[in-house]
């Protein structure tokens, strides 16, 4: 099936095997009358995020609304493909879930708004379940995620809606697959970006970890936002000095 689609031209090889699979199939209801215009369609959009990749930064909030943009029209001609085609071939979900977690990726990357978490959530569910189909390596699919949640913890609306009652909230569940994925690395530098945006975003939940990293003085500190940690310094510091002009009694 291939790596996790991190760059631009990897997405366009995934891409390019399903399409090849859709040309092959045209003959066939329903993929007859659709296989020509996705190619086209596709082949558009990928020509406008090619552009946006070669602009010079730094981005700004109209790089960021194209990125939205294109990742829906690539979002809905992917879904469109894909019902042309037999969705119980075997390997058709992991097919999928890499397309939808590599478009969401670029999306990312770029500051733009990536639509229905719940989606994504279930096709990196499908990625991080150890799917010997898909064979994805545990530290590329942590390096995805965190650039995901850091996208979203962006978007105010998504936090917002966040339902700290439900354990299935999506929001929760992109945090915990973090976790997990980056356990899966070894990787201490990985382990702790992770549990970082869990004491950060999720912290009634860093309990129930079952990790060392998440109670590490560094992993504690990135957590509290810059500004609260500039206070904190600012008035440790004025105490020292109030202290340091205190009369010495003999």
């Amino acid at each position: 099936m291939g790596p996790l689609p991190l760059t631009l031209e990897q997405l366009q090889e995934h891409l390019g095997e399903l399409l090849a699979e859709l040309l092959l199939g045209a003959h066939i209801a329903p993929a007859q009358e659709n296989a020509t215009p996705i190619v086209g369609a596709f082949g558009r959009v990928f020509e406008a995020m090619t552009r946006l990749d070669t602009a010079p930064p730094p981005h700004t909030h109209e790089t960021a609304r194209s990125a939205t943009q294109l990742g829906a029209s690539a979002y809905r001609l992917l879904n469109t493909a894909v019902d042309c085609l037999d969705r119980n071939e075997p390997t058709r979900g992991t097919q999928l879930a890499l397309l939808h977690v590599g478009f969401a990726y670029w999306v990312a990357r770029h500051g733009g708004a990536i639509p229905d978490l719940a989606v994504l959530v279930e096709h990196l569910a499908r990625l991080d379940s150890r799917d010997t189909t898909a064979r994805i390596d545990p530290a590329e699919l942590t390096t995805v995620m965190l650039a995901l949640v850091d996208n979203l913890a962006t978007q105010r609306a998504r936090t917002r809606t966040h339902d700290r009652g439900d354990p299935r909230d999506p929001w929760r569940l992109l945090h915990l697959h973090l976790r997990d994925a980056a356990q899966c690395t070894r990787r201490n530098d990985l382990i702790q970006h992770a549990h970082t945006r869990l004491l950060r975003h999720l912290p009634d939940d860093v309990a129930g970890c079952g990790h060392s990293a998440a109670a590490t003085p560094s992993a504690r500190t990135a957590a509290i936002p810059e500004t609260t940690r500039e206070t904190t310094r600012d008035t440790r510091l004025g105490e020292h000095r109030r202290e340091s002009h205190k009369p010495t009694l003999h």
